[in-house]
């Protein structure tokens, strides 16, 4: 993953690589886009928030069940909805 793409570049991607099976690189990027989502989520109103908070439960219950196609969509579909 490049510096200069944006965050929501950045959920694509690592989305990708989840739905084609590169999941040891999504992984390892996953802690990256996940901090820079949050950084970027800090001027959330509250029901905002908390549509967040419960969106990022959901995508991490997806990571312990090794669903990485629903957490691919969490990524893709919903995280990036921050960045429109």
């Amino acid at each position: 993953m490049k510096d200069w793409m944006s965050p929501k570049e950045k959920l694509v991607v690592v989305a990708h690589m989840m739905r084609v099976g590169h999941l040891a690189d999504a992984n390892a990027c996953l802690p990256i886009i996940m901090d820079e989502t949050l950084i970027a989520a800090k001027p959330l109103k509250e029901e905002d928030a908390i549509w967040l908070e419960e969106l990022m439960k959901k995508a991490f219950q997806a990571q312990e069940k090794h669903d990485w196609l629903s957490m691919a969509d969490y990524l893709e579909y919903e995280l990036t909805t921050l960045y429109s």
